[in-house]
């Protein structure tokens, strides 16, 4: 005992206590920096990390420092091992400036506490109000059942639910999961609490439709999935012409139900429309869904020209025309200098119909981005569209977008995560979230989120591209080529191997491919053939092919600014004169 009582003397003599507690303050302060700054100035997510375990190694080593040295006036002094050349006066100077270090970093670590503690205090209370309204106030609308006899009306009774998830979006205060993730149970037998817990969702509203003439019949029923019991159920028999005041009265009922205040601005007054050109219009919104091909956009496209000969009052038609335009400019079916006039055009005769259907506003923000080249109005347009229905999947889609073009990588994945809570289903909100998480450099986050995505569609275009280049940035390079021979898309398979082969140090191999993708698809993917050469670093090639890019008009362009692949030249004097070109923020990385 008496040796051990010596040697805690030693340790206190030599101040090696004094000499850990600075360290675990310095340490936790240094940590605490890099957390409550790290979402400010985008610090790579690994870097807590491995500044923890390089304090973690250390430690002992300091251990050994504090009982070999001591801090002096004179500076660091070897600390002597005889008694004899021990002072009081000595260890009290020691002392007082030990003392005085962990003061000061005691009193900033009080701070960095508040801080971090307001900070996390702010968010847990704001997830935790958003998680009690999303539980008690959330609904999921099924595709209502076709009950024609001859089984021919499934267009309308798919439109007329959409209509109503539309209608019920509107309503501040109800959570409504968005059409691809309730749509995909058609056709299933899985009961009522199963559907709403992979959803979500508290409740479940089904029914089914049958039309004859110009009557239409909607049954409705409201569940509450935790209990599977109907708590309201209702029929109508109203002509078509009225059919937008049914939709008005089915939501009212059901935020009735849910104690929810609706006001006109939720729920517009309802307008009459023309049977045949809803039907139109409702045909039209089912080609599109039905395939998601080029083919069912000109299907669309010609359905809805039917239909706003007929009624060219009716906004939502106008919307769709101008998607439906953009769609096929995108796709290259319309030239851009055809295709800007028809899309710009329809989208204005439909704000000219009604300037509060929020959906404009997502083709309007399209416009500006991807033809006009005016973000700040796109960001005009996206700030109207959320004010009017915040939970618009459509708009928080294009909000996202805009995000990136201001260099808002963390904001964009904000919103991609909040499409996902209303659309849990969908293939497409998970790879959005997946390529918005690889645009922040948050790659771990992103491989999971593009493998959940795969589980739902294994073939799906692009996201075996996006994976790929996911785990490249994760040095795992066999993997990604694995990935890269997986893409379904044939130009994005080239890009992807040509990628992938480089980054294995087979530069011949990937060269192949590049020759590939230019020979076969240069007019089409300019600017990604750009980011192939920005991986490799060649600088001259890389401005080459943007410049071809910005000549072909390719829409990708937009990306750039927070594309991985091109942080090898943004040390060119020529990057930031090219993203002032674009209009985009220039932010050193």
């Amino acid at each position: 005992m008496e040796s051990i009582f010596r040697f805690l003397k030693e340790l206190k003599r030599r101040n090696v206590h004094k000499g850990i507690i600075s360290y675990v303050v310095f340490s936790w302060v240094l940590l605490q920096v890099i957390s409550v700054l790290g979402s400010l100035v985008e610090l790579p997510i690994w870097l807590g990390k491995a500044v923890l375990v390089t304090l973690l190694i250390l430690f002992p080593f300091w251990v050994v420092f504090s009982w070999l040295y001591d801090i002096t006036s004179e500076g660091v002094k070897l600390t002597s091992s005889q008694k004899s050349q021990y002072t009081p006066e000595r260890n009290e100077t020691v002392n007082k400036r030990l003392n005085t270090f962990i003061v000061i970093f005691l009193m900033l670590a009080v701070i960095l506490l508040f801080v971090d503690r307001f900070r996390i205090t702010t968010q847990y209370e704001t997830k935790e109000i958003t998680s009690q309204v999303e539980q008690e106030n959330s609904i999921a609308v099924l595709p209502f059942n076709d009950m024609s006899i001859l089984k021919n009306q499934a267009y309308f009774a798919d439109g007329l639910a959409e209509e109503l998830i539309n209608t019920l979006s509107k309503i501040v205060g109800i959570r409504v999961t968005s059409r691809t993730s309730a749509f995909s149970f058609r056709g299933k037998t899985i009961d009522i609490p199963t559907i709403a817990k992979k959803l979500n969702v508290k409740y479940i509203l089904e029914g089914s439709v049958r039309m004859y003439d110009s009557i239409v019949r909607i049954n409705v029923q409201l569940i509450d999935a935790k209990k599977d019991k109907s708590t309201w159920s209702e029929t109508w028999d109203k002509q078509l012409e009225n059919i937008l005041e049914v939709q008005n009265e089915i939501s009212s009922n059901i935020a009735e139900r849910l104690e929810i205040s609706i006001t006109d601005n939720n729920i517009p007054k309802a307008k009459k429309v023309d049977p045949a050109a809803y039907r139109l219009y409702l045909e039209a919104n089912y080609e599109m869904n039905k395939t998601f091909s080029i083919d069912g956009d000109k299907k669309a496209k010609d359905l809805l020209l039917k239909s706003l000969e007929i009624d060219p009052t009716f906004a939502p038609a106008w919307d769709l025309l101008s998607t439906v335009y953009h769609f096929l400019t995108d796709h290259g079916i319309l030239t851009v200098e055809e295709g800007y006039p028809l899309v710009k055009g329809s989208a204005l005769k439909a704000v000219e119909q009604d300037s509060l259907y929020a959906t404009i506003y997502e083709i309007l923000g399209t416009i500006a981005i991807s033809y006009e080249r005016d973000y700040d109005k796109a960001q005009e347009y996206v700030n109207k569209g959320l004010s009017l229905e915040p939970n618009n999947t459509a708009v928080l889609n294009r909000a996202a977008q805009v995000a990136l073009l201001f260099n808002e990588t963390k904001k964009a994945v904000a919103y991609h995560e909040k499409i996902l809570a209303l659309d849990p289903l969908s293939e497409y909100s998970y790879y959005a979230l997946g390529i918005n998480y690889y645009y922040a450099r948050m790659y771990p986050e992103s491989e999971t989120t593009l493998r959940k995505a795969l589980k739902i569609t294994p073939e799906a275009d692009i996201t075996h591209l996006l994976l790929t280049c996911t785990l490249l940035q994760l040095g795992r390079f066999k993997e990604a080529l694995k990935h890269a021979e997986m893409e379904s898309s044939e130009p994005l398979r080239y890009h992807a191997l040509a990628l992938a082969y480089y980054s294995l140090g087979n530069v011949e191999k990937s060269q192949e491919f590049l020759e590939k993708l230019i020979t076969t698809y240069s007019k089409d993917y300019s600017y990604t053939i750009a980011i192939t050469y920005a991986q490799r670093g060649d600088r001259d090639a890389t401005f080459e092919w943007l410049e071809k890019a910005i000549e072909y008009q390719d829409f990708g362009i937009t990306d750039l600014n927070v594309e991985p692949l091109f942080d090898r030249v943004k040390e060119d004097p020529r990057w930031p004169m090219f993203i002032d070109r674009l209009g985009l923020i220039y932010k050193k990385i």
